[in-house]
C-alpha cells in the first residue's frame, strides 16, 4: 500500500492511500480547490461580488476552471422545473414566458428568447432565434414547430397539433406595422362586453383551451355560452358593459 500526502501552496491536505480511480478522481477535485483558493489569494476583493452572480464554469465554449458570472438559460434545469407545471403534465403546447414579439425590420418582425413547449417538447434558444419574414400586406400569424421551425399561418389555429402561437402581425407591402402577442400558458385574456348580452373574445392560444377561470373587475356578471370555446374565441355572456379577464390554460 502506498501512502502519499500532498502538499499544496494553500495548506490544504490531502491523504491518498493507492494508485487508484478514486485517487485520480481526488487529485482532479484538489486542483480545482487548490486553484480558487489562489484566486482569492491573488485578489481579496473576489469574496465581495457583484448581486445576482454565480460561480460557474463558462457560459458556453469549452471547459475551463469556474468563475463568477451571471445566470443564463442554460444553466437552469427548464427540463426539471417545468416539466413539473401543468403544461409539462399535460402536454399542452404554447409560449410559458419571453418570445416577446416586436415590429421588427422590413418585413421580418423582432422576437426575443422564451421558453415555449410544442411537441412535447420545451424549446428555450439561448440566443434571439431567427423568423422567417412576414406576407406583405395580410394579417398572418407566427407559430413554432419541434420538427421544422418557425412558419406564418393565415388563422390563429396551428397547421398542426402541438404547434406553439407565438403571435399576430399586421404587415404594409414592405413592412410590418403591428404585432399582438400571443396568450402565454396560464395568461390572461382581458374582455370589455359594451353591453348587455352574447359577445365573442379571440384568445389567442393557438388551440383549444384546455380549461378558463373566469375573474370580474366590475360590478356585472358573465357568463359561458353552452360553446364555452374553441381553437380562435370564448364565447360569453354578459349582464351589462364592464370588465373582465379570462384565465386560460
Amino acid at each position: 500500500m502506498i501512502v502519499r500526502t500532498v502538499l499544496s501552496p494553500s495548506g490544504l491536505v490531502q491523504s491518498q492511500h493507492g494508485l487508484t480511480g478514486y485517487e485520480s478522481d481526488q487529485d482532479n477535485n484538489w486542483t480545482i480547490l487548490n486553484a480558487l483558493w489562489q484566486q482569492v489569494e491573488a485578489d481579496p476583493a473576489i469574496e465581495t461580488q457583484a448581486v445576482n452572480t454565480v460561480l460557474a464554469g463558462p457560459a458556453s465554449g469549452v471547459n475551463a476552471l469556474p468563475a463568477f458570472r451571471a445566470l443564463g438559460i442554460a444553466d437552469l434545469p427548464l427540463a426539471a422545473l417545468l416539466g413539473s407545471t401543468l403544461a409539462g403534465s399535460l402536454g399542452i403546447n404554447g409560449v410559458i414566458s419571453g418570445f416577446t414579439f416586436g415590429t421588427g425590420t422590413n418585413l421580418t418582425p423582432s422576437l426575443t428568447t422564451g421558453v415555449l413547449f410544442a411537441q412535447g417538447t420545451i424549446f428555450a434558444p439561448s440566443t434571439t432565434p431567427a423568423v422567417p419574414a412576414a406576407p406583405a400586406s395580410a394579417t398572418s400569424c407566427l407559430f413554432y414547430n419541434s420538427n421544422s421551425g418557425f412558419y406564418w399561418q393565415a388563422g390563429a389555429t396551428g397547421a398542426n397539433a402541438g404547434d406553439a402561437l407565438i403571435g399576430q402581425a399586421v404587415t404594409s407591402s414592405n413592412a410590418v406595422t403591428s404585432v399582438t402577442q400571443a396568450t402565454k400558458i396560464m395568461g390572461q385574456v382581458a374582455l370589455a362586453p359594451s353591453g348587455a348580452g352574447n359577445f365573442t373574445a379571440q384568445h389567442f392560444l393557438g388551440r383549444k383551451p384546455v380549461g378558463a377561470s373566469l375573474l370580474l373587475t366590475s360590478d356585472i356578471a358573465i357568463w359561458f355560452q353552452s360553446t364555452m370555446y374553441d381553437a380562435t374565441n370564448l364565447y360569453l355572456s354578459a349582464s351589462a358593459s364592464g370588465t373582465a379577464a379570462v384565465l386560460l390554460w
